[in-house]
């Protein structure tokens, strides 16, 4: 019987979400769990919409 590894990411910026993937991509059984404190991932990385354009954004608007 395989045992389940859980894993707790904090932050789902682009580290925390890296992360997150990489342990899931390995050969071992790994239950992640990506916690973040705001609306959406991305951490400062953020991409808005504006007159249907995306642009990058470094906060929330």
């Amino acid at each position: 019987m395989v045992k389940q590894l859980p894993v707790v990411t904090v932050g789902a910026g682009l580290g925390g979400v890296a992360c997150a993937l990489q342990l899931a991509s390995q050969d071992v059984e790994v239950l992640v769990l990506v916690l973040e404190s705001a609306a959406q991932v991305g951490g400062k990385l953020r991409t808005v919409a504006i007159d249907g354009e995306c642009l990058n954004a470094d906060r929330p608007c």
